[in-house]
């Protein structure tokens, strides 16, 4: 008899029908919940479950070759009504026996799949909540982790994902590590594989030397066995969910174990794991993270909530994820010191969220899918908060505010409208690793803040990990320390605020003008609105007015229109609606274009010069726009880019008038005026990396030879972004010193090979048929360190690849390309099937 049949007698039929009353009474317990809260869309309900899983000790070890894992699971747990038999998840796991403590075997029934309870397991009696049992699951997994080559920006998948190097890829490392998604870790372990039950964990994985492994939790011990292998002993003291278990497999260094005691707080040991050959870059790309720790100690009032934290960084992860004490990178955050500079703002923001999920996530957890916005949104913010703290409000402001909102608004448009909170007809897990819980909810948060203010805000996030550290949480919960601090008896009810961005998928669209009354000395704020469904009610809040940098808070009521009047001495040079961008929202405001320049040179607010600058440009493409209009919107983006403001809102500026300039791209030279000119001249003596490499971008679409010179001299610059910009120019100018410049090229030193792109880069543009040789050797070298992102900007194969169709010598790689395919496709690795 087989493991999807029972090993002895069936379930009896009352044991089944208590089961499913007891499943019945939570449901309408949550059912009856939901319908009390004052929200405008039921919430989805958690699962149901029989059991209290207070304890899981995972025990492994590795059959490489059919990249599968083999061991047990032993489980702790006390049942919560009487009940004879356990339900828990699996995924494709093939079970060898199910045994109580004391060695007593157990009957089961599993499917073999998928399902959320799919292994029914037959207990030898009746078992009282009072009581607490033990039970082992000996198994192994079957599900292959395969990445997908649908998603262009990489996938962890399901359960382990195994790979090592081949034929295809040399570079590639022994490692194994698994996902931490929603509904992956049943495909690696047995247990109820959901956030609704928080408990300790074990984890125990036997590797051969020198592979190491890194899990959540501490690590307990390190033994010899059999001379060649090693068994690893992690252990977590705290509980967490069971999505939150995570392993790495792999060969790494420490690149230095370092006592850190933040201000105030107890000090935390941190562990950065690098691969042995990439130690200086990984310290290079770690610096921060003590300053990290401070931070988040501060802004939450609790030290790290764990002894230590290791980040590991891995091969073929595309983001990052996190454990109890453990977080999982991906190893395209590890740059040297120069591109981790330029990159900062990135790789830093991942850093920030992985430390912040230790407090968010962690410490404190999302009860349901359908609230993992607990989780999601929260880590997300607090890495926003440490960037404002770090590099200023303007960071925050324009780089992941006005992400998070611009990836809201265009799912709303292209169809995919999903609420932060999940509700009842969703499928919750999905839901739960999309983007409504992770960027509209950190622009909800956003916006939470400034109803609140800072300093509030601040006492409500301290409140609410105080409150609920080490429980399993839902938004009431958070509503709560919201009220215990702002006060719901004294006027600030905030439920509406929970119902309004929580539980709707919609958003605003204003439509505002304002006039000014000489007479009465008064500003009219005409504001028009209209939910973005056309069918929900009216938005409410607060929102700030910029008059000249007077900034007037209003509150905004539920209805079609709202007036409002301010006293002005005269007509304001500027006004603008929502200081800051801090609504959701899509806006008309039409207004002429010297108040736009107005506010886009003397305005304090990033956002809303950031905004004018995109209303400028739009003017300044229409074709209808007068000469001498277009003169002085471009006389504006100039000053702009040359003022003393922050560079993000420079750079923009300098993409806006490229854009203006070269309207569409053109093999044809974009003829360039004499102030432009001297303006990208100016740019690339005196800025910094990223204004100048976007100076010499433009300058380079002049084509122009006399600027040959000057691109070469910056083929040596300290930055890869200016050098990669320069290559694509000198390739442009089609200059006879062109070819020699960019063929010498890759052998200057560079992190993963950026010389060799940025030469291949230049050579595409040059058009000289010499340059075929250089790409096809790179199209064929699969020893080369190299991003695992599938673009031409971070792959020299395929930076290569277009170099080779620009020169017309497709045709001559393909032989190349379908061998390398042929070996990935025998090694069985779809990540390089994919690229080739």
């Amino acid at each position: 008899m087989n493991s999807t049949h029972f090993k002895s007698q069936a379930v009896g039929l009352g044991a089944l029908t208590a089961l499913a009353c007891a499943c019945a009474l939570c449901q309408a317990a949550v059912a009856a919940s939901s319908a009390a809260s004052p929200t405008s869309l039921q919430a989805a309900p958690g699962r149901s479950r029989n059991v209290n899983i207070k304890h899981v000790a995972i025990d492994l070890q590795f059959d490489w070759a059919a990249r599968r894992a083999l061991g047990s699971a032993t489980l702790t747990l006390s049942p919560l009504a009487v009940a004879n038999q356990v339900a828990l998840d699996a995924g494709k796991l093939e079970i060898a026996s199910v045994t109580l403590a004391g060695g007593s075997t157990l009957a089961f029934r599993y499917d073999g799949g998928e399902r959320d309870n799919g292994l029914l397991i037959l207990l030898d009696r009746d078992y009282r909540p009072s009581e607490t049992l033990t039970l082992k699951v000996s198994y192994r997994t079957n599900h292959l982790n395969h990445s997908d080559p649908q998603n262009l920006g990489g996938s962890t998948g399901k359960g382990l994902r195994f790979f090592s190097p081949n034929a295809s890829d040399l570079r590639k490392r022994a490692q194994i590590w698994s996902s931490a998604e929603p509904g992956a870790n049943r495909y690696w372990m047995p247990g109820f594989d959901s956030p609704e039950d928080r408990h300790t964990s074990e984890f125990t994985a036997t590797v051969p030397k020198p592979l190491m492994v890194v899990a959540q939790g501490r690590l307990v011990s390190v033994k010899e066995v059999a001379g060649q292998q090693r068994r690893f002993h992690f252990k977590t003291d705290s509980t967490q969910a069971s999505h939150r278990m995570a392993f790495v497999v792999g060969e790494f260094v420490d690149v230095g174990a370092s006592k850190k005691r933040a201000k105030k707080h107890v000090g935390s040991t941190l562990h950065n794991l690098s691969y042995p050959d990439e130690l200086q870059a990984t310290r290079d790309s770690v610096v921060l993270l003590p300053q990290m720790l401070d931070f988040f100690s501060q802004l939450t009032g609790k030290p790290l909530p764990h002894p230590s934290y290791t980040q590991v960084f891995v091969q073929d992860f595309p983001w990052g994820q996190s454990a109890a004490g453990l977080a999982v990178q991906s190893e395209n955050m590890v740059d040297d010191h120069g591109t981790h500079a330029d990159f900062i703002y990135l790789w830093d923001g991942l850093q920030a969220e992985a430390l912040a999920q230790q407090w968010f996530g962690n410490h404190l957890s999302a009860a349901t899918w359908g609230q993992a916005w607990l989780d999601r949104a929260f880590a997300h913010h607090a890495g926003g908060l440490w960037a404002e703290h770090a590099h200023g409000r303007d960071e925050h402001l324009l780089w992941q505010l006005l992400g998070d909102q611009g990836t809201a608004l265009a799912d709303w448009k292209s169809g995919k409208r999903e609420a932060v909170v999940a509700n009842a007809s969703e499928n919750a897990a999905a839901h739960a690793s999309g983007n409504a819980p992770y960027s509209r909810g950190a622009a909800v948060l956003h916006m939470l803040r400034l109803e609140l203010g800072d300093e509030a805000w601040r006492a409500v996030l301290r409140h609410y990990v105080a409150a609920q550290g080490g429980k399993a949480v839902h938004s009431s919960d958070f509503l709560a320390s919201v009220h215990a601090v702002v006060g719901k008896d004294t006027g600030k009810n905030m439920a509406w605020f929970f119902d309004q961005w929580l539980h709707r998928a919609d958003h605003p669209t204003f439509d505002v003008s304002y006039s000014f009354e000489a007479s009465t000395q008064k500003i009219r704020l005409l504001v028009n609105q209209q939910p973005a469904d056309g069918k929900a009610a009216h938005f409410q809040g607060h929102v700030d007015i910029d008059i000249e940098g007077r900034i007037q808070r209003v509150w905004l009521k539920p209805q079609a229109q709202n007036v409002f009047e301010f006293a002005a001495a005269q007509a304001p040079r500027w006004l603008h609606f929502d200081f800051e961008g801090s609504w959701l929202k899509e806006l008309k405001f039409n207004k002429p274009v010297t108040e736009l320049l107005q506010q886009l040179r003397h305005s304090r607010d990033a956002a809303g010069r950031n905004w004018a600058l995109g209303e400028l440009g739009t003017v300044a493409k229409d074709m209808a726009t007068p000469h001498a209009v277009r003169q002085d919107i471009l006389a504006g983006l100039r000053d702009v880019i040359t003022s003393p403001t922050y560079w993000r809102l420079r750079f923009n500026a300098l993409q806006q008038l490229r854009g203006v300039l070269t309207p569409a791209p053109a093999l044809q030279a974009a003829p360039l005026d004499g102030a432009t000119t001297a303006l990208l001249l100016k740019v690339i003596q005196q800025e910094g990396s990223w204004m100048r490499a976007g100076a010499i971008g433009l300058l380079g679409l002049s084509q122009e030879a006399r600027y040959t010179a000057l691109y070469l001299s910056h083929l040596k610059d300290p930055s890869d972004r200016v050098i990669n910009a320069a290559a694509i120019a000198l390739g442009k100018t089609r200059s006879v010193l062109a070819f020699d410049a960019l063929a010498a090229l890759p052998a200057h030193p560079s992190w993963k090979n950026q010389s060799l792109i940025s030469a291949l880069a230049g050579l595409k543009e040059l058009g000289d048929a010499r340059g075929a040789d250089i790409a096809l050797r790179a199209l064929a070298d699969v020893r080369s360190a190299r991003w695992t992102l599938s673009t031409p900007i971070w792959d020299y194969r395929l930076a290569a690849a277009q170099t080779l169709a620009a020169l017309g010598q497709g045709a001559s790689a393909a032989p190349l390309v379908l061998e390398q395919f042929h070996q990935a496709m025998a090694a069985d690795d779809v990540n390089d099937i994919f690229s080739h």
